[in-house]
């Protein structure tokens, strides 16, 4: 018997779905990966890994491997990052080489807005015990934040605006 998903399961894929839309509106190709763990490869386990949501693809660099997140924002300065999942992710970069970014939204926000932070950054931040669960505490103010009207940019010129800065 088929289990119903829950509130927060539905509050996700809605979220991939928001997602996903963005960057169609926006003319960014990307690659939703398959949900079916049947269709996916068992080894990824074996590396102690996980898979991400969509492969963004950027013409002439490459990809941006990203996985999508619901989290609540009223009255919440801080995310908190399954302690698990993240370590699933820096793995994943360790093996394969590729980071995994964390988009982040949320139907309080309308998804319009998408707070971004690569897997890698997450381990930084504090480690806190939250409903018997280890989670990274992360500031919102320490994540990208983009808009989702048109300025997808805003994310690479974060980027390398943080860089020159540091080389100063």
């Amino acid at each position: 018997m088929k289990k119903e998903p829950t509130e927060e399961q539905e509050k996700g894929w809605r979220t991939e779905e928001k997602f996903r839309q963005m960057l169609s509106d926006q003319g960014i190709p990307y690659l939703p990966f398959c949900d079916n763990v049947e269709k996916f490869s068992s080894a990824l386990g074996y590396f102690g890994t996980k898979r991400p949501d969509i492969m963004i693809l950027l013409r002439y660099v490459g990809f941006l491997l990203v996985d999508v997140k619901h989290k609540k924002f009223k009255g919440h300065d801080n995310f908190l990052f399954d302690y698990d999942e993240v370590t699933k992710y820096t793995h994943f970069r360790d093996e394969f080489g590729h980071e995994i970014w964390y988009a982040i939204s949320s139907v309080e926000e309308e998804y319009r807005f998408w707070h971004w932070i690569p897997a890698k950054q997450v381990i930084n931040f504090e480690l806190t015990t939250v409903n018997n669960k280890q989670c990274y505490r992360v500031p919102k103010k320490d994540c990208i934040t983009v808009n989702s009207d048109g300025s997808f940019s805003q994310l690479f010129t974060t980027l390398f605006f943080k860089a020159q800065k540091q080389n100063e």
